[in-house]
């Protein structure tokens, strides 16, 4: 339906080689500056998926800031939305730099409702459940792309939502909404009490 409409946004394509190639200078993992090496497909899959996690992220943090009861919480929310769209941003120049497209946003999918369909201990627990897998996918994704210049913005935007991540943690512990993970027995505590 959505492609009948028009709405529905491809992934990059890239048509299939015909034979194996092997790199073979180290100009392959590109520098930080000057020429650049056309993206491959891992980094653009890496890229891709990135861009279209944050739009949804940001879609995400605008519906939970206009219904966040608490001034706290609704600020979180709005940073948020902005390191998102900042990431998204980032995510957009790689791909068009490579002439390839990019994800449509869902802005638009956000209602005028302030009313909270979720508490707000719900809601910042979902966003840094986010901000944990962004961590670890902006850890593969860097891991994954030989590209220097890519790797080091995956590593750069992964310490921008550490940030925001040790933020949110605060507020859920100062609302004594952070529940504490079970853990092993400290057996030198209960040997020395």
């Amino acid at each position: 339906m959505l492609v009948d409409k028009g709405l529905y946004m491809r992934s990059p394509h890239v048509i299939p080689v015909k034979e194996t190639s092997f790199v073979e200078s180290k100009k392959f993992m590109g520098g930080l500056f000057g020429d650049k090496r056309p993206l491959n497909v891992i980094e653009i899959t890496n890229i891709y998926i990135n861009l279209k996690r944050n739009a949804l992220g940001k879609t995400i943090m605008v519906g939970f800031s206009q219904v966040a009861q608490s001034k706290e919480v609704g600020q979180f929310m709005t940073r948020g939305g902005d390191i998102a769209a900042k990431h998204t941003k980032v995510f957009s120049e790689f791909l068009e730099e490579s002439y390839l497209p990019v994800s449509m946003s869902w802005d638009m999918e956000v209602t005028d409702s302030t009313s909270p369909p979720f508490s707000e201990k719900l809601m910042m627990f979902m966003t840094t459940s986010l901000i944990a897998l962004s961590a670890g996918i902006y850890a593969t994704s860097a891991a994954s792309s030989a590209r220097k210049d890519i790797s080091l913005n995956f590593i750069r935007l992964s310490a921008e939502i550490a940030n925001y991540a040790e933020d949110g943690a605060n507020i859920l512990i100062k609302n004594g909404w952070f529940e504490e993970p079970p853990h092993p027995a400290d057996h030198d505590e209960l040997a020395n009490r």
